[in-house]
């Protein structure tokens, strides 16, 4: 005679599900936490085990793996430049002094308005977690000293990131600056992922924040384009009454919405990601 199993079909089921989001999970953070060896090596021992347990707290999150990639990115520069230029401090201990000199290192190296302030966004999102999430008890285990729970998050917010817009160009994309290969190779890259938005961004990448409101009526789009021949034939098959008019859009809760300035910006920073270099947008 049978035993009769002690769990449910729906626990089951469940239980699939619990497994697959884990191995998920244990992929994003097996991307994220994978750094260069010599970098983990040389940067402040606290500092490396404050930003894995970022990217750790991170992977656990809703956030798209572009975006965390990103994110991922920018901190990696920040910590290479404490390591190099400000005697590779405890992130605790870094003055607001230190943090605008950081803001005019990164003026200097010729990044953008625009990429400074997600610089900024992304530091302030490490001082958040070490306040918010590290911060949150006064004791570790066996009693030890948690140094995190006395840090406030004042000056990652409100420090000055040393430039203004009308400084290097921002709103100038930058798409002339790559290679037709290596903007080939994206694209094939976005065709196979089946991202007609994406292609259709990136052929369109130098209308800037106006690429929100392009139409298909508008006379810089061209439907002879591969992109815009697989974007309406995407559309086609989508055969939704509530897709927008404009083109640039996204799918939330099975609606179509116009796209919004920051999710064009992920874009950016995922074909920056691909291509190796910054890829500006808006």
């Amino acid at each position: 005679m049978s035993r009769k199993s002690k769990y449910t079909y729906e626990q089951l089921i469940n239980y699939d599900k619990i497994t697959r989001d884990k191995i998920i999970y244990e992929q994003r953070k097996n991307s994220l936490q994978k750094f260069d060896e010599e970098f983990l090596l040389t940067i402040n021992p606290q500092n490396k085990n404050l930003l894995l347990d970022f990217m750790n707290f991170i992977a656990y999150s809703d956030m798209a793996l572009r975006t965390c990639q990103g994110i991922k990115s920018n901190l990696t520069i920040f910590f290479k430049w404490n390591r190099d230029f400000n005697e590779n401090k405890n992130f605790r201990l870094i003055t607001v002094k230190q943090a605008e000199q950081y803001f005019m290192y990164i003026k200097c190296a010729g990044y953008t308005y625009m990429r400074a302030k997600v610089m900024k966004s992304d530091i302030t999102s490490l001082a958040d977690f070490c306040e918010f999430v590290l911060g949150q008890k006064e004791f570790k285990a066996k009693g030890v000293k948690n140094h995190w729970y006395t840090y406030k998050n004042h000056k990652w917010r409100e420090v000055d990131i040393q430039q203004t817009e009308e400084v290097n160009g921002y709103k100038k994309t930058n798409v002339s600056s790559f290679s037709e290969e290596r903007l080939d190779a994206l694209k094939f890259y976005l065709k196979q992922k089946q991202d007609y938005m994406g292609m259709i961004i990136l052929d369109f990448a130098y209308l800037g924040e106006k690429l929100l409101f392009l139409k298909e009526d508008d006379e810089v789009f061209n439907k002879q384009m591969k992109s815009v021949k697989s974007y309406f034939k995407w559309k086609e098959r989508e055969g939704a009454s509530d897709i927008p008019d404009v083109l640039i859009i996204r799918r939330d809760n099975g609606v179509y919405t116009p796209m919004s300035l920051p999710e064009l910006r992920d874009y950016a920073r995922m074909f920056s990601v691909f291509l190796g270099k910054e890829f500006i947008i808006c």
